[in-house]
């Protein structure tokens, strides 16, 4: 669409012969959803700046006019024909602005500050047109979208009106003032597949129909892709581009706006169909015959960059994406004419693009052994964007450091992210680089020292500082920075979980550090000492030989870590070395978990009817304590019936519970056993004393009579022999003979 015309300055008065200096104009059909917002988002502008509101209704069914009439009385009706031009040039005809804008009711703005200054500071007198922003969202949470450029303010000029039935528009008159003031939209956003397919269906005809009508119209061919692109229907949108540019070559078409539309709708049609080699292609044939730079080169060496990144073809992938970087610089310098945009969308000029665009230059610098530049971009990168410390990313800087031999690189990354003061960006360095510090020995150190070499009181800097003395064997330097973090560090997290197995290698009261760490995130810090340390059983159990803590707070984690040494010895086809050591271990930590349970709860929870409510881990603590009593009464009934009210509560210690069992059983068999021998024997011996007292034989059954009163004082028969005999044991002896 070229210039209408230049700026002319018509008319006497204020506003140039108008009686006001703006009319707002806006075409309606049933948009009671979102028109209230609309019309409120412009009150502002229209109270700040002589205006008027008029409202064109094409036939609304709901409450939109009612809306209407709350904002204003200059409200028109238009019999629907098919042609959007028409429609809104009943606004255009009614108009009494020296300037004209125009808006869709399912549009809002986020503010219209310099829309006003613009009109009320009198920078308007210098432009005959200007544009706002239109944000078009691509989903309805609002996170994703694409800016545009919308040409809606005109100065008025004899014969102005709109073109075209659909995607209509005014010629626009230069220069043109590209304001930031931005509405949202969510018309590309559809309910169902119908609804997207019957607007595309709507917009698609009647573009057909225009260039039936005119096989020439440059402007239709560029429409009528977009729409194909709606639908994803790239072969048929590659057609049309296609038509169009073979048309802007015929005598007395040449249009550069249109042909940069069209060839940015080819390059795009042909990577929506996956053909990065005719991407490539397209892409190289346009920047041949276009090397004067405009905004929309963003495009095509974005394009370039990922379709040679696609055909492997990394040095030339490179290239492009330096070229981007270096036209972004122009650009968000406004050092580049925008013209371009009222007829172009471009699709990779946000800040998250220039992310990738560096991204894959890294990534590429790296394929193709240029590490030093790698080095250079990766610094580049802004790491206040969550992508920029992301796996990805913090890989190719440990790569590109370890392949440089420069190290710094790594706390020089760390240093621009802390200048971030973004805490999650700084945790996702830390996370990614603990992993790489546990997994690469040698690497690793290269690295912590790196790190600790940062003269910046931060947590993880101390953290790598207590590594490099741990390495060295300096134990007093790990020492006086493991204090350094107990006094300063706040905030804890599992990612620190280091510091708590330095803590107890060195043998220090760890109490100092669990004061600032929740109980929930303590057993993240047990799972990480777990996992990337080998000697995790060993620096527990000998820990343990020194400390005991019988605080809440210093039991919980003395538990946390027993189990999981107790469960690391239970994993199946593991030998347990020392059956005795094991069973003393887990007894202990039965003991002192029965004891966390007593401090949390009151006794009524551990009555019958209660005990249920309690979670699964305090229950068996509650039943071990239990059983742990019942053994000191001897009581092996109640003993046997809480170890396994205690298993049942608790299943992941079935082996240390199941070896009690097994004891228990086997020492009541054995006494059963004896009991049954002693049994038998005590009748053997009864037989005889009977036989000696049927023969008369007195003095002898008395005599074998008092040495089994002395073993069965209470039994009937003893008692019947003793009267017959007429024996009197000493109740003293036999009290020294009672079972204990």
């Amino acid at each position: 669409m070229k210039a209408y015309m230049h700026l002319q300055n018509t008319g006497k008065g204020r506003f140039g012969g108008h009686p006001i200096q703006l009319t707002i104009a806006m075409i309606v059909k049933n948009e009671e959803k979102t028109l209230d917002k609309c019309l409120n988002s412009l009150k502002p502008l229209l109270d700040a700046v002589p205006s008027e509101l008029i409202i064109t209704d094409t036939g609304s069914t709901d409450n939109t006019v009612e809306i209407a009439k709350k904002y204003t009385d200059k409200i028109l009706h238009f019999d629907w024909c098919g042609d959007f031009s028409a429609a809104r040039n009943t606004g255009i005809n009614a108009a009494r602005g020296q300037w004209f804008m125009f808006i869709d009711g399912d549009e809002w703005f986020e503010n219209t500050d310099e829309i006003i200054n613009f009109f009320n500071s009198g920078e308007c007198d210098k432009y005959g047109s200007a544009t706002y922003i239109q944000r078009n969202y691509t989903n309805y949470d609002g996170k994703k979208y694409s800016d545009f450029d919308a040409l809606r303010i005109f100065r008025f000029y004899n014969g102005m009106c709109f073109r075209h039935k659909i995607h209509e528009s005014i010629p626009w008159v230069s220069p043109i003032k590209f304001l930031s003031d931005y509405v949202h939209h969510y018309g590309y956003v559809y309910g169902s597949e119908e609804e997207r397919l019957a607007k595309h269906k709507r917009n698609f005809e009647p573009l057909k129909e225009e260039i039936e009508q005119d096989p020439y119209d440059l402007r239709a061919y560029d429409r009528i892709a977009v729409q194909c692109f709606v639908v994803k229907d790239y072969k048929k949108g590659l057609y049309y581009c296609q038509k169009g540019l073979d048309a802007e070559k015929s005598e007395g078409h040449h249009d550069k706006d249109f042909k940069t539309a069209l060839s940015q709708q080819l390059v795009k049609a042909y990577a929506g169909l996956n053909d990065s080699k005719n991407v490539l292609a397209s892409v190289e044939k346009y920047l041949a015959e276009n090397p004067d730079e405009n905004i929309i080169h963003l495009d095509f060496y974005r394009f370039g960059q990922i379709a040679a990144m696609d055909l492997k073809q990394y040095e030339k992938s490179v290239e492009f994406g330096k070229a981007y970087l270096k036209l972004y610089h122009k650009y968000i310098r406004n050092k580049l004419d925008k013209t371009i945009l009222i007829h172009v969308t471009p699709l990779y000029n946000l800040p998250s693009e220039k992310q990738n665009v560096l991204r894959e230059i890294i990534r590429d610098c790296l394929k193709c052994n240029m590490e030093d530049e790698a080095e250079e971009y990766l610094l580049m990168l802004d790491l206040s964007d969550p992508l920029s410390t992301k796996n990805d990313i913090m890989n190719y800087c440990i790569i590109t450091a370890a392949k440089n031999r420069h190290w710094e690189l790594v706390s020089a990354f760390y240093n621009k992210i802390l200048e971030t003061g973004k805490a999650d960006r700084k945790q996702d360095f830390i996370v990614f680089t603990n992993d790489f510090i546990r997994r690469n020995k040698e690497s690793s150190i290269k690295m912590s020292a790196a790190l600790a070499g940062m003269d910046n009181d931060d947590d993880y800097v101390f953290l790598s500082k207590v590594r490099m003395a741990h390495e060295k064997g300096d134990e007093a330097e790990a020492e006086k920075d493991l204090n350094w973090l107990a006094k300063n560090k706040k905030e804890w997290d599992s990612s620190f979980s280091d510091v708590l197995y330095f803590a107890m290698l060195y043998k220090i009261n760890v109490m100092s550090f669990l004061v600032k760490i929740d109980n929930d995130d303590l057993k993240y810090f047990a799972a990480d000492m777990q996992t990337y340390h080998e000697d995790f059983v060993e620096i527990v159990t000998e820990y343990f030989k020194d400390y005991s803590f019988e605080n809440a707070k210093g039991l919980y984690f003395t538990i946390l870590l027993k189990e999981r040494v107790i469960l690391l010895k239970s994993v199946p086809d593991t030998e347990i070395n020392d059956e005795e050591d094991y069973i003393k271990l887990f007894e202990n930590y039965a003991d002192e978990t029965a004891r966390y349970v007593h401090m949390l709860f009151r006794r009524e929870m551990f009555l019958p009817a209660n005990i249920s409510a309690l979670p699964r881990a305090y229950r068996f603590g509650y039943y071990m304590g239990e059983a742990l009593k019942d053994r000191k009464r001897i009581d092996e009934t109640g003993y046997l019936k809480n170890l396994r009210f205690a298993l049942k509560a608790y299943p992941v210690m079935k082996e240390p519970i199941s070896i009690l069992l097994k004891k228990v059983k086997k020492d009541i068999k054995e006494k059963d056993d004896k009991a049954a021998e002693f049994a038998s024997l005590a009748k053997k011996v009864k037989m005889q004393i009977e036989g000696l007292i049927q023969t008369g034989n007195l003095k002898e059954a008395g005599s074998i009579t008092a040495q089994l009163a002395r073993l069965m004082p209470n039994d009937t028969d003893v008692m019947r022999y003793c009267k017959i005999t007429g024996i009197k044991p000493s109740m003293a002896e036999l009290a020294t003979n009672l079972p204990q």
